[in-house]
């Protein structure tokens, strides 16, 4: 509401009347019967048709004061135009004085003549006024309702159910002949809707349609993808839960709070997925390194903390900053987008640091042990044996800084002595090529 434009167009529709156009066209073929009167008859019932179904934000019924033609709804001027609107008045006369038949048909043969001789000096009018496209003896007449741009209002079902009520008109040929007071093949007539309205409704629909299909390829690809990295389809469908948070979150709770989705909010969707599978890979990396240098579950998950925690946590800060700076335009789909994309990058942070550290403590993170350690059954072909004296294996440890625990998954113990003593008195140890990483040189 603190929008200029949204206030514009809120002074337009409260001084001139509504602004969204849909048009309706009517196509009358070479070969139609109808006379050009009876035609405007046939768009004075669609008009009427059109202005039952007007506002489907009101409840109320169409209306026309006889002394200016001027329809209105709900004490409102109905926002309909056609060629009737610049129709001059054609009063019937009466034949109550006159008792011959013969001449009372004479009379009114003569006013049809007269009537149609006057609408077809209109037709080069009408013409220039965009109501009427004729190319030989084809005619196109167009009709033009305008709904609310600022009302709640489902333009799809107004398009629909407007459709349904105005389909019966032209579908039967029945209803042609009540209308033209004559029989006329339905196929000579036909109606088509076109403006603004469902031209932007299909886009809309179509974009919308486009962007879910988007994240679903997005979320199968990184299932699939997450599923070969971490070598299994449980692990792998584990990793996802927190990508998918973000989404299920804020849309979810817009859903409940009743909020309405464009194309700014929707767009936020693939992009946080992607952005979410980032922070996965890189806190299931440092995890993974936790449980190859023999730490538990629970302290490999406080070894990605410390490893890439705050890193984490300076990216979403930055992106979330960078990103609500537009939040403050005045184009709500942008400033949605931006606010929506801030929103979303908390929550995959939230997810990354909460609810995944919460799954591999618990004993879903099972699945990510079993593939931990056979990366390091692989490891032990890459290992390298160091020839030292039999000293205690804590001097080792201490020197080289690997954990006490990973010489005792080795066999060794500094009060045991070492294994695989040689003829000349010295010892061989066998370290794993996860304990040559430059970070236990740090």
């Amino acid at each position: 509401s603190d929008s200029r434009i949204l206030q514009d167009y809120a002074w337009f529709e409260r001084h001139l009347g509504p602004l969204v156009p849909i048009e309706v066209v009517v196509r009358f073929d070479e070969s139609c019967p109808l006379s050009l009167r009876e035609r405007l008859r046939v768009m004075q019932t669609l008009e009427e048709t059109v202005a039952r179904h007007h506002d489907p934000s009101q409840v109320a019924e169409a209306t026309e004061k006889t002394d200016s033609q001027q329809r209105t709804y709900a004490g409102k001027p109905a926002a309909i135009m056609s060629a009737l609107t610049f129709l001059p008045e054609f009063p019937e006369p009466t034949y109550d004085a006159l008792t011959d038949p013969q001449l009372r048909r004479e009379l009114a043969t003569r006013y049809a003549v007269d009537v149609e001789t006057q609408l077809m000096a209109l037709l080069p009018q009408f013409a220039r006024l965009g109501y009427l496209h004729q190319v030989n003896k084809q005619q196109s007449w167009r009709l033009t309702a305008y709904v609310g741009s600022l009302d709640r209002i489902d333009y799809g079902q107004y398009l629909k159910e407007l459709k349904a009520a105005i389909a019966p008109l032209f579908d039967d040929s029945s209803q042609l002949s009540l209308i033209a007071s004559k029989g006329v093949a339905a196929n000579h007539v036909s109606v088509q809707f076109t403006g603004i309205m469902p031209l932007v409704h299909e886009i809309q629909r179509q974009l919308l349609d486009d962007l879910f299909q988007s994240f679903l390829s997005a979320f199968a690809v990184i299932t699939l993808i997450m599923i070969l990295l971490q070598g299994g389809v449980i692990a792998g469908l584990i990793s996802m839960v927190p990508n998918v948070f973000p989404t299920l979150l804020l849309f979810g709770t817009m859903g409940w709070l009743g909020h309405d989705m464009d194309i700014g909010s929707v767009m936020t969707a693939s992009i946080a997925l992607g952005i979410a599978v980032d922070d996965t890979l890189h806190f299931l990396t440092f995890f993974r390194r936790g449980l190859q240098q023999g730490l538990t579950r629970r302290e490999s998950v406080r070894f990605a903390y410390v490893h890439c925690g705050r890193a984490m946590i300076q990216s979403t800060i930055i992106l979330a900053l960078g990103v609500s700076v537009f939040g403050l335009s005045d184009f709500l789909p942008t400033c949605r987008f931006a606010w929506m994309m801030s929103a979303s990058l908390s929550a995959a942070l939230l997810g990354d640091l909460v609810i995944l550290p919460a799954l591999l403590i618990s004993p879903f993170g099972g699945f990510f042990v079993e593939y931990a350690r056979d990366g390091e059954d692989k490891d032990d072909a890459h290992t390298v044996s160091i020839p030292f004296s039999p000293t205690s294996v804590s001097t080792v440890s201490k020197s080289l800084r690997v954990p006490r625990r990973s010489f005792q998954q080795q066999g060794l113990d500094s009060e045991t002595g070492a294994e695989g003593e040689d003829d000349a008195g010295e010892s061989s140890v066998r370290f794993p090529q996860a304990f040559q990483d430059e970070d236990y040189g740090r």
